[in-house]
């Protein structure tokens, strides 16, 4: 899953197309996806857990994106 649309493009398409800097041992993924092996799905950037610090956020979203990934938070 991911939430980037750029990734799932690079992804979902053959050979690198018009990216630059891509390494060409990483086209595995490609072949992947067609043969079927690997699903590329398209989810919520809220829903991401990896998003965690990666934009200012407020304390509820924080908690929720802790919660995520099983932290939970105590007062003390």
């Amino acid at each position: 899953e991911m939430d980037a649309t750029a990734g799932k493009g690079i992804a979902c398409r053959k050979g690198v197309g018009k990216v630059r800097h891509l390494a060409t041992p990483l086209l595995w993924l490609q072949s992947k996806v067609a043969d079927g092996t690997v699903q590329i799905r398209k989810i919520p950037g809220t829903a991401n857990a990896s998003d965690l610090a990666t934009k200012h956020i407020t304390a509820q979203a924080l908690s929720q994106e802790l919660d995520l990934m099983g932290y939970h938070v105590l007062d003390g």
